[in-house]
């Protein structure tokens, strides 16, 4: 039986489209897919194939009308692409309507979706956005992966809130369902959108090429014109269906249905007394039953158990064992084992193409550099190696038989609380970088530091020293973006500004004597930060965007204080703050853009907004509003001083973007060559484009091809 991949979601959000680009990669290798889709509305196959004439007796309704439907009848109803003739196509043809046919039934679209599955290895079920077209129900049911675009704006969130309450069955596993944001562009607010519907798993990023495709009829030769964020979602896909097929070849189909089972029953039970609903990852369970069958304890730790228990899909999987290293390259064999740290127990088995990372069952000596221990001793006692990990909630394992949790974990899960094994100064003294960590776990989960883990914290702050800054850079990253970074932040500001962001240090408490602030500098910056969406970049621009401030303080005769010159100062200050935590440059020098900029005024005037529009680039744009806008609306508790004049800003710049306007050099239908083939030569030919694009962003000329080698011609005749 082929697999079968069901795409839906909200409208215009690209589906039909990946679906396209979905089959040619499952195809590269000359496997056989069929992509069906049964939107009488707008019948696919004259879009999909504009060239090829499609008879009315080719088209699914022809086969959804049928008294049954088997291999036979699908196989004859079936359009194969003559350019790609491993990509078969079903669905309606030119000038059919609702009308066309008698009303679809539930079980005949089922009946053609298993029939379909057994003639090829992949089915696509390109479906409709309404779920009264029962094609599109069904075929989430029958998806053994179910793929829900949808775009990142109110209307995808809307979309998806009014359909979920349909899809609360058990058969249509919606937790188990891969979101993309589809049609994504940089106007779209990406990280609210992710934050209120749980998160996006990857993006379709919109683009020209891409759109001409579609429009030409062209939709099969878009995956060309794919770029590495597109790339990366499709690749999930694909990485999913083959984590499917090696888990089935590696335990067989009834061992691996019956150890999902297995799974799915022992954690089913979570901290917030809620039923899981998904089994664990197949690749991590693949690992563990290999190792159990050669007569080793295997069992999943740390993060995964933590998140599974808190209803979450884990990022990655650790497994520990009592087997050595040697021990668990021959029983995992053969998956393949990688070295990545054999003197201390792990290695990396690849199942399913993708990692689990593996550690004997050890014990540590003491740690005299607070990074690393001086000695590892292998062990067969599982709590032995539970005891020497950091915090309570990873200090739990999970195995087919059940949860082993010697030391409460899942209690302060349900409490709420981070708590250290044993006595927090000897935790933190192993690795100083667990300080950060009690902190970043604090913001990402919400929760609260127990009152004996807060007080190491800040006992043994100090250590931090110790800690390669590359480390510590990235906890900083991910702390901030923590749904609780700004609680966080406020409880402990010692610890970050006296050892990790010492510029920052100042700013804290530093009263600015000013009727338009009622917070300190450095409470500003964290209400600034909570108000901004959670990227890195953004966030560590808001928490920088005033560490200017106490170094450029002046007080007037009136007691008012003033900061000129604070965002010039505060970026410099910022640059150097991050190259020393050894930030990547292309991170460091947006943040340190955004400070430099981020009290300058924009009026909300399309000639201004289109401007800086093109000066910043889009994306980098509305980084800039959301920062200004963040800024105006931190500094009182209960109102926002100039936060509406940027909304308003935000608004027109979304309304210019919609038009596609020109607003780099790349936009404008004339560039270098063309301005060569008139005779320019050397700084004129920047000089003549320069001139184009200001004529073009001014309104006074056309982007159109005429008319800009009209001016050309002009400008060059100038120039001789």
């Amino acid at each position: 039986m082929g697999k079968v991949i069901t795409v839906w979601g909200s409208p215009g959000s690209g589906k039909s489209m990946f679906s396209c680009i979905l089959a040619k990669a499952l195809t590269r290798d000359k496997r056989k897919a069929i992509i069906i889709n049964a939107e009488i509305s707008v019948p696919m196959l004259p879009v999909w194939l504009p060239e090829q004439i499609i008879q009315t007796n080719t088209s699914i309704g022809q086969v959804l009308s049928s008294v049954e439907i088997d291999t036979s009848l699908v196989a004859s109803h079936v359009t194969v692409l003559k350019n790609y003739p491993f990509i078969g196509m079903m669905g309606y043809a030119a000038g059919e309507n609702p009308l066309s046919y008698p009303e679809v039934k539930y079980t005949m679209v089922l009946q053609l979706i298993h029939a379909a599955a057994k003639l090829v290895d992949f089915v696509i079920l390109d479906c409709s956005t309404s779920m009264t077209n029962v094609f599109t129900p069904a075929a989430i049911e029958s998806g053994d992966l179910v793929i829900r675009l949808l775009t990142p704006d109110l209307k995808g969130v809307n979309y998806l809130k009014a359909h979920q309450p349909l899809l609360v069955d058990g058969r249509f596993h919606y937790d188990r369902h891969i979101t993309f944001a589809g049609m994504a562009r940089p106007f779209h607010a990406l990280d609210e959108m992710g934050y209120i519907i749980g998160g996006f798993d990857g993006l379709l990023p919109y683009g020209k090429e891409i759109d001409r495709c579609a429009t030409e009829g062209g939709m099969f030769q878009a995956i060309k014109y794919c770029n590495p964020k597109y790339t990366a979602s499709l690749n999930k896909v694909l990485d999913a269906l083959e984590q499917m097929e090696l888990a089935e070849q590696a335990l067989g189909a009834e061992q691996y249905e019956e150890a999902a089972r297995r799974a799915e029953q022992a954690l089913r039970w979570n901290a917030r007394g809620l039923y899981a609903q998904q089994a664990l990852s197949l690749r991590a369970l693949a690992v563990l039953e290999r190792l159990n069958a050669a007569g080793h304890r295997a069992v999943l730790v740390g993060g995964c158990v933590r998140d599974r228990l808190m209803g979450r899909t884990p990022h990655d999987y650790d497994a520990a064992t009592s087997a050595r290293p040697e021990q668990i390259r021959e029983a995992c064999a053969p998956m393949r084992v990688v070295e990545t740290g054999v003197r201390h127990g792990t290695v990396t088995v690849l199942s399913g193409g993708l990692p689990v990372e593996v550690t004997t069952f050890r014990r540590e000596g003491r740690y005299t550099d607070h990074r690393r221990p001086d000695r590892v001793e292998f062990t067969g006692d599982l709590g032995e190696d539970l005891a020497r990990r950091d915090f309570t909630i990873n200090a739990m394992a999970w195995e087919p038989s059940g949860l082993t949790d010697p030391f409460g974990g899942r209690a302060d899960l349900a409490a709420g609380v981070i708590r250290c094994v044993g006595e927090p100064e000897r935790r933190f003294g192993e690795d100083a970088l667990r300080l950060l960590r009690a902190l970043r776990f604090a913001a990402q989960l919400d929760f609260r530091l127990e009152e004996g883990t807060a007080a190491g914290v800040r006992a043994c702050a100090p250590q931090l020293a110790c800690v390669s800054r590359e480390r510590v850079a990235e906890e900083l990253k991910r702390l901030v973006c923590g749904p609780a970074a700004g609680r966080v932040l406020l409880d402990c500001p010692e610890v970050l500004t006296r050892q990790v962001l010492p510029e920052l240090a100042p700013a804290v408490g530093f009263d600015q004597r000013n009727p338009h602030h009622s917070y300190d500098v450095y409470t500003h910056c964290v209400r600034a930060l909570e108000r901004v969406p959670a990227e890195p970049g953004l966030r560590l621009a808001a928490l920088l965007h005033d560490v200017g401030k106490p170094g450029c303080c002046t007080v007037d005769r009136e007691g008012v204080g003033h900061f000129y010159g604070h965002a010039a100062a505060g970026a410099e200050l910022a640059d150097a703050c991050l190259r020393r935590l050894r930030l990547d440059n292309a991170l460091r020098e947006r943040v340190v853009t955004l400070i430099r900029r981020h009290d300058l005024q924009l009026e909300p005037e399309p000639r201004l907004v289109k401007r800086w529009l093109g000066r910043l680039g889009p994306e980098l744009f509305f980084q800039w509003t959301a920062l200004a806008k963040a800024d105006a609306g931190a500094k009182f508790p209960d109102q926002a001083p100039g936060a509406a004049r940027w909304e308003q800003v935000e608004a027109l710049a979304r309304q210019i973007l919609a038009e596609r306007p020109c607003l780099t050099l790349r936009d404008l239908e004339a560039d270098g060559n063309d301005a060569l083939a008139r005779g320019l030569r050397g700084p004129a030919v920047g000089r003549a484009l320069a001139a184009l694009l200001e004529e073009v962003m001014e309104g006074r000329l056309p982007n159109h091809r005429a008319e800009l080698m009209a001016e050309l011609d002009r400008l060059a005749g100038r120039e001789r």
